[in-house]
């Protein structure tokens, strides 16, 4: 005996196949690429991958109208900083620190660390001369904070993408105080 009458029962394979297909649908990537943002009142608009570098290795520390430049990291373990960290500077997270406690010790301050996309977005907007990077796709930004570079990733395994624009490692050049021994 069928408790359903025979117009529902041919609605069943439909209503199947279309919970099916609605699991199976991949959802849209996160986020395609990586925004350097500045402080509007920064006076450039557009940056290179290897002023970046210069920027975020503490070796251009002052914008062109005289101005400290303030570059922010995300924390050490964040997935964004691991893309930044090989896409743009070259080289790991865990490299970068030894570089940062050398620089300490030289009396140079490592960049401002924040703990989450709008907290960078926070502190770039509220300090003149800030600089630092967010996912692309997931904020709204605010006024004060304009986009000057950015960067294609893909999620892969090893967070580093690649992309036809922009190499799989931006700053190609050597460097004897990331990789000592080289």
């Amino acid at each position: 005996m069928n408790v359903f009458p025979p117009y529902r029962r041919s609605w069943f394979p439909v209503l199947g196949l279309a919970l099916l297909l609605s699991c199976a649908w991949p959802g849209a990537p996160v986020a395609a690429e990586l925004l350097i943002v500045a402080h509007r009142s920064t006076p450039v608009t557009r940056l290179d991958p290897h002023e970046l570098a210069r920027i975020f290795l503490l070796k251009k520390t002052r914008w062109p109208d005289g101005r400290p430049i303030v570059p922010v990291n995300r924390q050490a373990d964040s997935r964004t900083r691991q893309w930044f960290s090989r896409r743009v500077l070259g080289s790991s997270v865990r490299a970068l620190t030894g570089y940062w406690n050398r620089m300490q010790f030289r009396g140079r301050m490592p960049p401002v660390v924040q703990e989450s996309d709008r907290a960078v977005l926070g502190f770039v907007s509220h300090v003149p001369g800030a600089i630092g990077y967010v996912l692309g796709e997931r904020h709204d930004l605010p006024p004060e904070v304009r986009v000057v570079a950015r960067i294609p990733i893909e999620d892969k395994e090893d967070g580093r993408g690649a992309s036809s624009r922009w190499p799989d490692r931006l700053f190609v050049a050597r460097h004897p105080i990331l990789e000592p021994g080289r």
